[in-house]
């Protein structure tokens, strides 16, 4: 998945001035796809999404890894860039509320995300599956 497709470019920072958002995404996943392979997790893990729903196991590992991979998303919120990241890309916001938090931003933005996949999935139970994994109702399915 780009980031540049979640509208995410340089102008994010993750936890430092000298950290982006990006490179701080790109480093999360790295470190992921190590310890999956160093611990030989990746069979494991598959084994378990397709226990899950073998028919839609590789979409599950997907939203997986991008949970993983993007679990810092929210930080996109222009008045957490403003306040706690002092980003001066995104000023103007730094009066404007005392709201920066991000991480119910992350996650709503993820499903977000896999909302039109997920309702796309052929089975009422696949839809179902994955409306419990996120916790999160889906509407009409």
């Amino acid at each position: 998945m780009l980031l540049s497709s979640l509208g995410i470019d340089e102008r994010y920072l993750a936890h430092t001035p000298d950290e982006t958002l990006i490179d701080h995404s790109n480093l999360t996943l790295s470190y992921l796809n190590k310890i999956l392979k160093l611990k030989n997790l990746d069979q494991i893990l598959d084994g378990l999404l397709q226990k899950i729903d073998s028919q839609n196991y590789i979409l599950l590992k997907e939203i997986f890894i991008n949970t993983v991979y993007l679990h810092d998303l929210g930080k996109t919120n222009p008045f957490f860039q403003a306040k706690k990241m002092k980003n001066q890309h995104f000023k103007e916001y730094s009066d404007t509320t005392d709201s920066s938090d991000h991480s119910l931003l992350s996650s709503q933005k993820l499903i977000d995300y896999y909302l039109p996949i997920i309702q796309s999935l052929a089975t009422r139970d696949q839809k179902e599956k994955f409306r419990f994994i996120t916790s999160r109702k889906f509407g009409n399915l």
